[in-house]
């Protein structure tokens, strides 16, 4: 460190022990010299003795007698640490910032590769005790069949040693002096005994214990251990091991009785007898003391091995504190031991976060970087799909309210990366931790699954030994478990990721086990299931809607992602924040990076480098990855760069064949080497070579394919084991190891290297890459399940990306096309456009993918053959891909080719938000469909009981609405929440437009609508997107358009002489009316002029009146604010715009006379089709009366709207403020009878009494030609049956 090979030394690294020796050694002090004693400990409270107590303090941190630390005692060390280093001269809030800092991802890291370190450490040394264990145990059962020969025998030997002690105290005392003498007299001139050996051998032998003993022995000096130990190599049954230690005491015991008996007259006989007599008995006794001492011995041993298990069991769980303990008592034991066990897997497989899918060492914690996706659940009606916005994924384990029925089926679905598989490991993970919060704590056993993996055969619990959930040690609880499962069903729940990765091609397959029949609910009805698969598999489940939850995973919202970035990035709040203005900047926040794969991958790749740009398209994204991935590889060996990237280019090109054909024949991410080698063969390499190598780089991984090898089941032993414990942990045997498969980091890495062998076919082989391929995808259905693919294969060349857009111009042709018409018109529904325009948008990022640069356009032309693009609340990554279209949209001439042109002349571009009514008003205004569903669902639910409907409305979450429409009836918030959740769902609000309005300035538009955008920001490229002499409508509307903009708006007017229409509503206009009205001249055939919900200044409003005389053309006007200081002169405007047809007037604002004039002027223009009155409020009852009295020659109108409070749906402050009288109500009768060309009346946020809604009511059905009469369903008075009139509509 001091003197490193490369560079100079640098001080930072430099430890506190090594700048203690430098400071000791090489620094001069005062003194000239330390004393060597004060090294160690210095008194005072200099610089130099704090720095000695550091170096002390260090010491004593850093080799600790335990690793723990309790709060009182850290916050005591703290203290004095922070003394030392302030004297040193450290400033106290770096210290303070120090204990409040959380530790960072890269720290966890070390700290987690450091645990990793010790657990390999601990496991040789666990792995040493354990063979250890092994042994003794082995000692242990070869000792127990002797342990337990002797206990048994015990009372034989006892029996035999009365009888021979009683014997030889008779014996002695006939004749105790010759006894004693004889005794002691040597034989053969020496005082060994002789046993009986031939038949101590033959005992011996059959009881299958080793003699090694000599045949001669000293009783008093017999070595036990030697002489009496057991054959290892043989076994005999108990019972007959008692009969043979029987017979050999019998037979010693009748030695010894014939030897008593026989006698002689003769003195020599006499004493030979004797001395036989007593050689037998002593035979008799060194047997039994063999015996004894044997039994003594074992007990000896039996109990020191039992002190050495015990030691050894203890520091097993100091290393492992959660090791099971497999001595159970009863099933409930058993079965707690496994869920405990369970419960240990998932802390440890589910507990992490893999940052980049490709490297398994690159991970954080579950509780670090975890965050909420977007859920919302399908609720299940007939003929409508409402959608219930869910918090957290919490909500999903709740109960069918409307029926009661608890549901234990969800069906979780979302686009690959979408976070599927991780919110999968998050349950599981919550459970196991015990998390309080978790939804399903209640459950004993919690069983996660991958699908992938799954056979069609398993059932539950041989699924959790399959896949290594539980070891082979609990193998002898499977029975146990099995009965659990069955009889008790509503305790398990059952997590299954990635269903749409499951081999078999339908969920009804016959072959299916136990598991897949969970999917079917026709097993463990009452266990919780969740399922997780990509959208295309749901089509599948569809017959069981009534018993799934159908949730949708929409990935992360623009908070999500930056609360990701947060924490991925807390450690370096600067770079996250950079990244989050990039990506806001470029639209990714709400394109790719709602993905949170794509998230992680977007924040490693900007960890290193702040200033990078990141791709804008996903093919550019993913082929940088790969080349990382390359890069990392190759440096590993710089000398053969140019070879190995050849090599590697050729690797993915192999393992792209195999993926391509398992997304299209067998749709699996999982495969066996063995599936890469005729892919291999065709390449001229090994497939061995092939996924090794690939392995290496990270784009494959090598896994278990579980489910495929069976494992052997547990052996029953006939064991006599007088111990209480039920289950031994002798019957423990070993299941076979699984095979070894590969898979794909992820299933668009898949994709993209499929897409990379595919378009190399393509190129080649055209026609074979279309028949083998393309043509398989047949659908709309079917493309946009193989979106990823199409866009990767656009990306990879322009004459693949022809082929790939030619194909789905046919497709379009053939389903699509039918309602482009209606479509470009705004004649389907919200959703339907949304259904439609999700196509087209995968047609457009196909061609912006290809960076064709126009070349395509040819292909594009037929999909715009209307010239309008029309489209609505799309993502920023649909927005850059339009803008680079209509880029390239007019022909251009190059060396080689000549572009076709476009000729888009009508662009709408439209985010609708609902809000406030207003939106709602914008909302039917482009979508009229909506509004007649609406109407039809108003008189549906209005019929349905209020208890029924209130319970609907909690389902659907009814505060997820707006404030602005808690306060209408609940008939009318049911009818709208369809409608809202659909909108609401395909969110466009932060998407940024300025690619589309940039590339504009190419485009020879006539109509140009941006509706709903924020184009604040965009004074710089406007004007060149609106300076158009062929433009004739701009509609600008809910575009935050201030002052400023209206500035440049107000100077693009010089270049649109032929403007007609300009639409800006429901901006803050502010002054900026005037800006406008100052170029009026300008547009002198302008027949359109719309600022209503716009907020206007009195000054700017009398500059518009004043400069209404230039349009004499002026067919519709709606202004928002009318002022009495402007009203003269707009009165004067409006009375010479003799083809005026529509005119909205607001009257808030106006005293009672000068309302009273404005609208007596309008009522006399000749030509009018529409009058609009709003906002009436105190005079409300005058103005009716008013305008009804007023329109008398009429020819031409069809419409008349009566508006009251902005605050509609408040039914206190309507019925308070604006109600209209009797008398009013009779002008409208009036009014209805003179005006025979009326088809419609709406009279909303005003209230009627009543006997005046009825009498009007009445005169609408007796009218010839009204076909509408739409009224405030808030404003009903009680006692009104609806149904009685036919044209009523409430509103």
């Amino acid at each position: 460190m001091l003197f490193p090979m490369k560079g100079k030394a640098d001080i930072k690294k430099l430890d506190i022990t090594l700048l203690f020796m430098l400071i000791k050694h090489l620094c001069v002090f005062k003194d000239n010299m330390v004393d060597e004693s004060k090294w160690n400990e210095m008194p005072g409270n200099s610089e130099l003795a704090n720095i000695v107590r550091l170096k002390n303090f260090r010491n004593a941190k850093a080799h600790p007698d335990c690793c723990r630390i309790s709060p009182a005692d850290f916050n005591n060390e703290w203290i004095r640490l922070s003394k030392m280093l302030q004297i040193l001269g450290v400033d106290k809030k770096v210290i303070d910032l120090y204990a409040s800092k959380d530790i960072s991802v890269t720290d966890q890291q070390k700290v987690i590769e450091e645990i990793r370190e010790l657990e390999e450490e601990l496991k040789e040394i666990v792995g040493g005790i354990q063979r250890e264990l092994q042994t003794i145990s082995s000692v242990t059962k070869q000792n127990e069949s002797a342990i337990r020969d002797v206990l048994d025998g015990q009372e034989d030997v006892k029996t035999s040693m009365r009888t021979l002690k009683d014997q030889m105290d008779a014996l002695k005392s006939t004749d105790k002096q010759q006894f004693e003498t004889r005794l002691t007299q040597p034989t053969n001139s020496t005082p060994i005994l002789t046993l009986n050996t031939g038949l101590f051998k033959e005992t011996c032998s059959q009881l299958n214990y080793k003699v090694s003993s000599p045949e001669k022995v000293d009783p008093d000096k017999l070595n036990i251990d030697k002489l009496f130990t057991p054959d290892t190599n043989q076994h005999v049954d108990r019972k007959e091991s008692n009969a043979i230690q029987k017979k050999y005491i019998n037979s010693s015991a009748e030695s010894y009785k014939v030897a008593t008996r026989t006698t002689s007259a003769a003195e020599g006989q006499d004493t030979v007898h004797d001395i036989g007599r007593v050689q037998d008995e002593l035979d008799l006794k060194g047997s039994l003391a063999l015996l004894v001492r044997g039994q003594q011995n074992t007990q000896v041993v039996v109990q020191n091995l039992t002190n050495t298990v015990g030691s050894l069991e203890e520091k097993i769980e100091h290393v492992f504190p959660s090791a099971p303990h497999h001595r159970v008592e009863c099933e409930d034991d058993a079965l707690q031991l496994c869920f405990n066990a369970v419960k240990q897997n998932y802390l440890q497989t589910r507990n992490q976060i893999q940052l980049l899918p490709w490297d398994r060492s690159d991970i954080v914690s579950m509780d670090t970087l975890f965050t909420n996706l977007t859920l919302v659940v399908d609720l299940l009606e007939p003929n409508e799909q409402l959608k219930i916005p869910l918090k957290s994924y919490h909500d999903m384990f709740r109960n069918d309210t409307s029926s009661g029925v608890p549901i234990t089926r969800v069906l979780g679905y979302g686009r690959a990366g979408i976070g599927k598989s991780t919110l999968i490991n998050k349950m599981a993970y919550d459970w196991a931790k015990g998390n309080s919060d978790s939804p399903i704590k209640r459950f004993k056993l919690v069983v996660a699954l991958s699908m992938q993996k799954i056979s069609p055969d398993e059932n539950v619990v041989e699924a959790l030994f399959k896949h290594g959930i539980l070891t082979r040690e609990h193998l002898i609880y499977k029975d146990i478990l099995n009965r659990f499962v069955e009889q008790k069903p509503g305790e398990v729940a059952v997590l299954l990721d990635a269903c749409d990765e499951y081999k078999p091609q339908s969920i009804d397959s016959p072959e299916n086990g136990e598991i897949l029949k969970l999917l079917e609910n026709k097993h463990l009805r009452s266990s919780f299931v969740v399922v997780t698969s990509r959208p295309w598999r749901v089509e599948e489940f569809k017959e069981h809607r009534g018993i799934y939850l159908h949730c949708e995973l929409q990935g992360f919202s623009k908070k999500n992602v930056e609360i990701y970035v947060e924490k991925f990035f807390q450690r370096d709040a600067a770079r996250g924040k950079a990244l989050t203005k990039y990506l806001h900047s470029n639209g990714l926040i709400n394109g790719i990076a709602t993905l949170p794969m794509m998230t992680k991958i977007l924040c490693w790749l900007w960890k290193d480098n702040a200033s990078m740009k990141l791709p804008e398209t996903l093919s550019e994204l993913y082929q940088k990855l790969l080349d990382y991935m390359f890069k990392r590889h190759l440096d590993k060996d710089s000398d053969n760069t140019e070879q190995l990237t050849k090599y590697l280019n050729k690797v993915v090109k192999i393992i792209g064949r195999v993926g391509l054909d398992g997304l299209f024949n067998n749709r699996t991410l999982t495969f066996r080497e063995s599936d890469f080698d005729v892919s291999s063969q065709l390449e001229d390499t090994t497939s061995k070579n092939v996924v090794a190598i690939s392995c290496k780089i990270g784009l494959l991984m090598r896994d278990t394919v579980s489910g495929n090898v069976a494992y052997k089941e547990p052996e029953d032993e006939d064991t006599d084991s007088d111990d209480d414990c039920y289950f031994s942990t002798t019957q423990l045997k070993d299941s076979m190891k699984p095979e070894v498969g590969v898979l794909f980091f992820h299933k668009t890495a898949q994709e993209k290297c499929a897409a990379m062998y595919a378009a190399k076919l393509a190129r080649r082989k055209p026609e074979e890459f279309q028949s083998l391929y393309l043509d398989r995808i047949a659908t709309a259905k079917d493309a946009l399940q193989f979106e990823m693919l199409l866009l990767f294969l656009s990306g990879e060349h322009r004459k693949v990306a022809k082929l790939v857009l030619t194909h789905l111009l046919e497709i379009f042709e053939k389903e699509l096309s039918v309602n482009s018409d209606s479509y470009v018109s705004g004649r389907l529904s919200f959703e339907g456009s949304m259904r439609y325009q999700e196509y087209v948008e995968l047609i457009i990022r196909c061609y912006h993918e290809s960076k064709c640069c126009g070349s395509l356009n040819d292909i594009m032309v037929q999909i715009f053959k209307h010239r309008h693009i029309r489209f609505s609340n799309f993502s920023p990554t649909t927005a850059n891909s339009l803008g680079y279209l209509l880029k390239y949209s007019e022909a251009q001439e190059d060396q080689t080719r000549i572009n076709a042109n476009l000729n888009i002349h009508k662009i709408e571009m439209m985010n609708i938000s609902i809000q406030t009514n207003k939106e709602i008003s914008t909302l039917w205004e482009m979508f009229p469909d909506d509004q007649q569903e609406f109407i039809r669902k108003v008189k549906k639910y209005s019929q349905m009981p209020i208890e029924k409907l209130r319970r609907k409305l909690r389902e659907c979450r009814v505060e997820t609405l707006p404030p602005a429409f808690r306060h209408f009836p609940e008939y009318q918030c049911l009818s709208f929440m369809r409608t809202f959740q659909v909108i609401h769902e395909h969110g466009g609000d932060d998407t940024d437009i300025t690619p589309v309005v940039s590339s504009l300035q190419n485009v020879n538009l006539e109509k140009i609508t941006i509706l709903g955008f924020d184009i604040s920001s965009m004074a710089d490229v406007l004007p060149n997107a609106l300076r158009k002499s062929t433009l004739t409508v701009i509609n600008l509307s809910s575009a935050n358009i201030g002052p400023e903009i209206c500035r440049t708006v107000a100077k693009s007017l010089k270049k649109t002489h032929s403007l007609k229409e300009l639409i800006l509503k429901n901006n803050p206009i502010g002054d900026g009316i005037g800006f406008l009205a100052e170029y009026f001249k300008y547009v002198t055939k302008l027949t359109n002029l719309n600022v209503s919900y716009s907020p206007v200044t009195e000054q700017g409003m009398v500059i518009l009146s004043q400069n209404l005389h230039e349009l004499q053309q002026m067919e519709k006007l709606s202004i928002y604010q009318l002022f009495d200081a402007a009203s003269e002169s707009f009165a004067q405007g409006i009375q010479n715009m003799n083809a005026l047809e529509l005119i909205t007037l607001p009257l808030q604002g106006l005293s009672s006379s000068e309302a009273f004039r404005i609208v007596q002027r309008a009522c006399q223009c000749p030509q009018m089709v529409e009058l609009k009155i709003t906002d009436m409020t105190s005079n409300c009852d005058l103005m009716v009366s008013c305008a009804a009295d007023n329109l008398i020659e009429m020819p031409y109108l069809k419409i008349v709207s009566l508006y009251g409070k902005r605050d509609e749906g408040r039914v206190e402050i309507i019925k308070k403020e604006c109600t209209i009288t009797n008398g009013a109500c009779n002008a409208v009768i009036r009014m209805l009878r003179r005006i025979g060309s009326l088809e419609r009346l709406q009279i909303v946020s005003l209230w009627m009494p009543k006997e005046g809604l009825e009498e009007v009511a009445m005169a609408c059905e007796d009218h010839h030609n009204l076909k509408t009469f739409r009224y405030s369903g808030e404003c009903v008075p009680p006692g009104i049956d609806i149904n009685n009139f036919k044209k009523i509509e409430l509103y």
